[in-house]
């Protein structure tokens, strides 16, 4: 399978990887569970979970308050 290439380990580490998807699927909540039970299934802990959504959220609202500036630059 495709993706179980991708997710091994190489330059970056799987657990990385893992981390990476789970905050990457933060606009689904399918994705979500799904990653969710893949990290659970890997050792990955709740803290880091967490904290890999918190980063991807982070970059998320600067992104949006960089649009929101752009809006009343206009």
């Amino acid at each position: 399978m495709f993706s179980k290439q991708i997710m091994k380990d190489r330059a970056i580490e799987s657990k990385i990887k893992r981390l990476i998807a789970i905050a990457s699927a933060l606009i689904c909540d399918f994705c979500v569970e799904h990653h969710k039970k893949l990290t659970y299934d890997e050792g990955i802990t709740k803290e880091e979970i967490a904290e890999s959504m918190l980063v991807a959220s982070l970059v998320r609202f600067g992104s949006g308050v960089r649009y929101l500036k752009g809006l009343y630059n206009d």
